[in-house]
């Protein structure tokens, strides 16, 4: 295959074609359904379960455990971006843990697909919470991906990005 533009003659490498058609199965078999080998997929989903529980508990002990320790973890919230483990256990102890007294982390439709020794999952969610301060309920809802690497033989969370919900109304989302 080539393409041609006056006297220009350009060839695709066979490696673009390659990435470019496992991009598009990619998308084409991302939404809702899990890709991957069954036992990374279970191991990935009970991953989750111990990271809502880390969220609804504010708890650091598993933090440590869902989170990868390496350099480059990172995580972009609507509040800030955090870098490192250390930044990600203050997020959770200083958000999570004080501003809430109630936590319920509930994912949604989450979908898993693993490519060798990494996974990425994407979500929505729903946060059912209780601010501290007056008691006052509080519930949010968003949209997630996170990026997962398998590490000594155990899947770790090393990103995460979330964000509220896709608005549709006239001039938003810019």
């Amino acid at each position: 295959m080539a393409f041609q533009h006056a006297k220009c003659r350009v060839r695709p490498k066979k490696q673009t074609i390659v990435a470019i058609s496992l991009l598009s199965l990619a998308f084409a078999t991302a939404v809702g359904e899990n890709t991957g080998k069954p036992a990374d997929i279970k191991q990935i989903q009970q991953l989750q379960k111990r990271y809502v529980a880390s969220i609804d508990g504010a708890d650091l002990a598993l933090v440590d455990q869902v989170w990868s320790h390496s350099p480059d973890v990172i995580f972009v919230e609507p509040l800030g971006t955090e870098r490192g483990l250390l930044q990600v256990e203050g997020f959770v102890r200083n958000t999570f843990g004080k501003m809430f007294s109630k936590r319920n982390l509930q994912l949604e439709n989450p979908s898993i697909h693993v490519y060798g020794d990494t996974a990425w999952s994407e979500m929505t969610w729903t946060f059912d919470a209780t601010l501290r301060d007056g008691e006052k309920p509080l519930v949010t809802k968003g949209r997630e991906t996170r990026v997962l690497r398998k590490e000594n033989g155990a899947w770790h969370i090393i990103a995460i990005h979330y964000s509220g919900l896709p608005v549709n109304g006239k001039l938003q989302g810019f």
